[in-house]
Formats: structure tokens, C-alpha cells, sequence
């Protein structure tokens, strides 16, 4: 009894480590990727959905940015009704804590989380939400929203991941919106010498 118990225990330890290493290539693989999109800030974004919601085993995944106290969709993958460019208030919401105290929001069931619309998530059909504030120099670019049918369909390590990918996605973010407006400033200053 207590050979199997130590068996199945270590069986599982295994497991985690497996799965951890898993993990830490996929999100390598992310890196490598994004860095292969040369600022190409669309490429970059729809790469950053997709992969994300492969690798959290998400429904869908969303990038955010902040403009003018709200949210504006720039990417979005696997979530039906998603229109780019709409736009969200945040103020009251609990995107707004996640933005103003620069922090990961975790809702495990949003059907029974008292902080969420519940109607709105069991019509809609989503159960589980991360946010993840996509951060560089300190400040709050936007969001990186996770969502799943499931309640309590995040863990711990997913919750690691997306903090260390959204590091790197506020980065690419930054310079390629940077080389997009060198590129721009060059190409009218071209024009004016023409």
C-alpha cells in the first residue's frame, strides 16, 4: 500500500516536470516566434492570441490596448463575436484594477464570482478569465485576456506563463509601434525632399 502510494506520487511528480518542461519550450518556441515576425506589430498580436490560447488551453485569448480610460480589441482568437477595434470602458470593471494596480485578475468561476456580470458570462458560456497587464517601463500598455467555458480551467503555471509572455509581448508592442512611427516619420520626410 504505502509502495504504491509512493509510486503514484512520484508518477505524478514526473508528470509536473514533464508538463513544466513542456511548457517552458512552448513559451520558448512563443519567444522565438514573435522575434522572427520583424516588427510587424499585426503579426506579432494575431501570433500572440493564437499561441496563447494553445498554450493555456484556453477557449479563446485577446490582446487589449489602453487608449483614453478604455479598452480597444487589437487581436483576438477563438472568441465568437470579436470585432477589432471595438472598444470597452473599463472604468468600474474589473479590467480597471487590473490596469490600476498593474496585477493579474483571476476569476475561477465567473458565473459565481460576485465582481463579474453573471448573467452576461453564463449567456456567453465563460467560466474562467485571466488578465494579465501587458507592462513596459512600468507602464500598463494593455490587457492579455484568457477565457474558458470551464470553471477553474487555469493553473498556477498557466498563471506563470502569461505573466513571463506578456513581458515579452509589451516588449515586441513597443518596438514595433517604434519602428512603425521611424518607418512613418522616414517616409514623409522622403516625400518632402521629393
Amino acid at each position: 500500500d504505502i509502495r504504491i502510494r509512493s509510486l503514484l506520487k512520484y508518477s505524478r511528480a514526473v508528470k509536473e516536470l514533464q508538463d513544466d518542461a513542456n511548457q517552458l519550450s512552448a513559451i520558448n518556441e512563443i519567444q522565438r516566434d514573435i522575434a522572427m515576425a520583424r516588427l510587424d506589430l499585426e503579426t506579432i498580436l494575431q501570433l500572440a492570441v493564437e499561441r496563447i490560447q494553445q498554450l493555456t488551453r484556453a477557449s479563446g485569448s485577446s490582446i487589449l490596448f489602453i487608449e483614453e480610460h478604455e479598452l480597444v480589441l487589437k487581436a483576438a482568437h477563438g472568441l465568437e463575436n470579436a470585432r477589432l477595434g471595438e472598444r470597452f470602458s473599463i472604468a468600474g470593471r474589473y479590467a480597471w484594477q487590473c490596469v490600476q494596480a498593474g496585477e493579474i485578475f483571476c476569476c475561477e468561476d465567473a458565473v459565481l464570482d460576485p465582481r463579474m456580470e453573471r448573467d452576461q458570462s453564463r449567456l456567453i458560456g465563460v467560466r474562467s478569465i485571466l488578465d494579465v497587464p501587458l507592462c513596459h517601463d512600468q507602464k500598463v500598455l494593455g490587457l492579455l485576456h484568457v477565457e474558458s467555458g470551464l470553471p477553474q480551467a487555469f493553473r498556477r503555471r498557466d498563471i506563470h506563463a502569461l505573466e513571463l509572455i506578456a513581458g515579452l509581448i509589451a516588449a515586441a508592442i513597443v518596438h514595433a509601434m517604434e519602428f512603425q512611427a521611424k518607418h512613418a516619420l522616414l517616409t514623409e520626410r522622403s516625400a518632402a525632399l521629393e
